[in-house]
């Protein structure tokens, strides 16, 4: 058992644990809302925990097929991170998409292996739980009729809150997104240059 703790990481509580429990609470609110002031046994809460991460890795994975395509390992992207911090001694704009992608790849590589103190971990882990956490805001968006009327808002207020969540975190998680390129560039040259 202790092994299997150590072996839980911040990520999965972030972008499993969290979103799988909103999205069973949302399913809850639709479908038996007369549940939510019954009290809960050790079963029903062990029960509510594996039907939280196990939603929380279909929700993960389902995240990562909706904004893969178009959030990660963009060499457009990746370059603009490259010329940004103004580390670079050689830069990437006449190589080629796949030339960039392989730098990156190596350079990303690198720092993981190399540089313990790189903030790349957390920043993935951000990027995770948000992307995660839109679609469970898109979830009660598309129910928030049925919803809403368990919060103290009016449905309008509501689908507005929603709506500006939605915008704020998926503009987020591209600015992250980019910040882990830029850290991997300016580790990597940190790393190049004590070596």
């Amino acid at each position: 058992m202790t092994s299997l703790m150590t072996k839980s990481t911040l990520y999965d509580m972030l972008s499993m644990i969290i979103p799988g429990y909103l999205l069973v609470l949302g399913v809850k609110l639709l479908c038996a809302p007369d549940c939510l002031a019954a009290g809960y046994t050790l079963d029903s809460v062990v029960v509510v925990f594996v039907l939280s991460y196990l939603l929380g890795l279909v929700l993960h994975h389902l995240s990562k097929l909706l904004f893969d395509p178009v959030l990660r390992n963009k060499p457009a992207r990746i370059r603009a991170m490259h010329r940004k911090p103004d580390l670079a001694d050689e830069p990437l704009d006449d190589l080629t998409d796949d030339e960039v992608l392989a730098r990156y790849y190596t350079a990303y590589y690198k720092v993981m292996r190399h540089y313990p103190y790189t903030a790349v971990p957390i920043l993935e882990a951000q990027v995770s739980f948000i992307r995660s956490m839109v679609c469970v805001i898109l979830f009660y968006l598309l129910s928030a009729c049925c919803i809403s009327g368990y919060t103290c808002l009016p449905t309008g207020v509501f689908v507005l809150l929603l709506i500006v969540a939605e915008v704020v975190l998926c503009l987020l998680m591209f600015k992250l997104q980019d910040n882990i390129y830029r850290t991997v560039w300016e580790d990597y040259y940190y790393i190049t240059r004590e070596n």
